[in-house]
């Protein structure tokens, strides 16, 4: 199988894709672990990203599609994808169909975790990250054990300045007019799959389980 998950930051869509790659034995893509692989690897592509952060501009559409079509080439076409987060614009929704169709595969469905706003608010102005690793925690729903402090490296835990309310609302309006278009072509194409994101994760990963079983077996509706 090749999958997307799509849903907007804070619904969880990062630590579902890992477990579900791993489940199904998909090979898990996340365009932002990607973008910092090459940067790692200090290779073309990474070279080329490199130059365009260290001016302060977004890494282009362009650079980030090579680099995919160059991960999606690697894979064994006995194994399937699970696109974390992407497509996210229309180019990328055609830029991803053609790359598909050009190695003899094909995206199979997209599910979409879905979430209203007002939850999404509430979980990402409480939440904190490490400053070391990154993991995500909150400070209701998930709180650390030591205040301040990652359970497992040990790293600080700070509050992303964006994280706030009015950000949040912000970000969620430009993810709604971008990812809608989006939705609506999978859905037209009879690709699309609805699962909501509401919940403890355990209750997510149980409906995303039953989703992508339907998915395999060609019972998806």
């Amino acid at each position: 199988m090749n999958l997307a998950l799509l849903g907007p930051s804070g619904v969880g869509k990062g630590t579902h894709a890992v477990e579900l790659a791993t489940r199904y034995q998909l090979r898990h893509l996340a365009t932002g672990d990607l973008l910092r692989q090459n940067l790692q690897a200090r290779n073309a592509l990474g070279l080329l990203a490199r130059r365009y952060m260290e001016h302060g501009d977004l890494v282009p559409d362009e650079v980030i599609d090579a680099m995919i079509e160059e991960w999606v080439g690697r894979q064994p076409a006995s194994l399937g994808s699970l696109f974390d987060g992407f497509p996210r614009t229309a180019d990328q929704v055609r830029f991803l169909d053609e790359l598909l169709q050009g190695l003899g595969r094909r995206l199979d469905a997209v599910i979409y975790l879905r979430l209203d706003d007002d939850a999404i608010v509430e979980r990402l102005t409480g939440r904190q990250i490490c400053r070391s690793c990154q993991t995500p925690y909150h400070h209701r729903a998930r709180p650390p054990k030591l205040a301040g402090w990652f359970d497992h490296c040990g790293g600080e835990l700070y509050r992303r300045p964006d994280d706030t309310e009015e950000m949040t609302r912000t970000r969620l309006r430009v993810f709604h007019r971008t990812t809608e278009p989006i939705l609506s072509h999978y859905a037209d194409v009879g690709k699309l799959l609805i699962v909501s994101g509401a919940g403890s994760v355990g209750d997510v990963a149980q409906r995303l389980d039953v989703a992508v079983k339907a998915i395999a077996a060609g019972t998806a509706q």
